[in-house]
């Protein structure tokens, strides 16, 4: 499991397996969020089981899946509310981190999202969903 630090509060990461789920709790994190739509490929642990999982280990677990084509979905005013919740630490996950850290960006006031684009990119995630977003529903 390879986390990206995106802020103090919010990481990202792949995949995660079911073992990864106390671990995750160990390193400090409150909240576990799930943007990988179930069955996407073969083999993935589904959402029910992540979930139980993380109730058993103490994490606040959340499910919003999102797929490229049609970024970022319905799920973006729930996903603010935790990307943007000072007291909590969230892991938010998905097959490469690439869409959690696309919806992180998409959280973020606008002069502030460009500047943490940048680094998202730097640190090798692909920004182009949300500068997609931002070109087809400029924020006011």
């Amino acid at each position: 499991m390879r986390l990206i630090n995106l802020s103090d509060k919010v990481s990202v990461s792949g995949q995660i397996n079911l073992e990864h789920v106390s671990e995750i709790a160990g390193m400090g994190f409150d909240v576990l969020m799930n943007n990988r739509p179930d069955f996407e490929v073969v083999g993935q642990p589904i959402n029910s089981e992540i979930a139980e999982e993380a109730l058993r280990c103490g994490l606040q677990y959340y499910y919003y899946p999102v797929i490229s084509l049609s970024f970022p979905g319905d799920v973006l005013q729930d996903t603010n509310v935790l990307f943007n919740d000072s007291t909590v630490k969230t892991l938010a996950f998905c097959r490469s981190g690439t869409r959690s850290a696309n919806l992180w960006l998409a959280s973020l006031e606008h002069e502030a999202s460009l500047v943490a684009a940048q680094e998202v990119s730097r640190l090798g995630i692909d920004p182009s969903m949300f500068l997609n977003m931002l070109r087809h529903s400029p924020r006011n």
